[in-house]
């Protein structure tokens, strides 16, 4: 979980994963919201500005890793790099302003516990081997 899972959005994509209550999300978050200390207190943050920690705290604490990310004639465009985009917080947060629904994807796969349940528990579970009560 801390590490991230490797997930297979479709279409070629693969993004590394992090649980949004795992300790680099965490950690991530709480350096972002120190800025808005103040703001967050009075729930005086503006729903823009609310939206535009969270795609950092996914582009930076959430997103580990990912392959595939090529976004054609839209990177030239936004000052991404052409062909497939490397992973960087930088990259990730613009792509993921660029594409919301990829964004909401991936917290959804992060608040989702039966994603890691699954790819932990891949390996064979081994019942209760010890003898039963006649020795068999």
């Amino acid at each position: 979980e801390e590490q991230g899972i490797w997930c297979d959005m479709g279409d070629g994509i693969r993004v590394k994963i992090r649980r949004i209550r795992s300790k680099k999300s965490i950690e991530v978050r709480r350096e972002l919201d120190k800025p808005h200390a103040n703001e967050i207190r009075r729930g005086t943050l503006s729903d823009d500005a609310s939206t535009d920690l969270l795609v950092k705290q996914v582009a930076a604490g959430i997103i580990a890793d990912w392959e595939g990310i090529d976004l054609g004639h839209l990177a030239r465009a936004n000052d991404l790099p052409e062909g497939d985009i490397p992973y960087t917080a930088d990259n990730a947060y613009r792509v993921l302003k660029l594409l919301p629904e990829f964004r909401d994807e991936i917290l959804q796969v992060s608040m989702s516990a039966e994603s890691y349940r699954k790819n932990f528990l891949e390996e064979p579970v081994i019942e209760n081997l010890s003898p039963t009560s006649d020795g068999h």
